[in-house]
């Protein structure tokens, strides 16, 4: 990874880690930068318009898509309106914040 950062969203697409905005200690970040785990790779992207902090990113019909507003690394789609205090849910149910520890988990 080019740039340390927490507080960023995560999204997997085709075999691909992408790492979207973040914190890195003093501002936030818009950076988006790629995982390819097959070589161990970092690719950087295409940075988003806006730095944004604890971002949530979704995959939708094979793109990545960036909320407030709308933005993808290949297509935007088309929102009405922005939509504030949205969330995304992930593994586990978890909407956002921290863990004190891992979540047991059963296969």
């Amino acid at each position: 990874m080019g740039t340390k950062r927490s507080c960023l969203g995560v999204c997997a697409n085709n075999g691909l880690i992408y790492c979207v905005g973040g914190y890195d200690g003093a501002s936030c970040l818009n950076s988006v930068e790629r995982y390819d785990p097959l070589t161990g790779t970092w690719t950087s992207c295409p940075a988003m318009a806006t730095r944004r902090r604890y971002c949530r990113v979704a995959l939708l019909e094979y793109t990545i898509t960036y909320p407030f507003p709308p933005i993808s690394l290949s297509l935007s789609l088309p929102t009405p309106s922005p939509r504030p205090d949205t969330i995304a849910a992930a593994a586990g149910g978890v909407k956002g914040g921290f863990l004190s520890a891992p979540e047991p988990r059963r296969a």
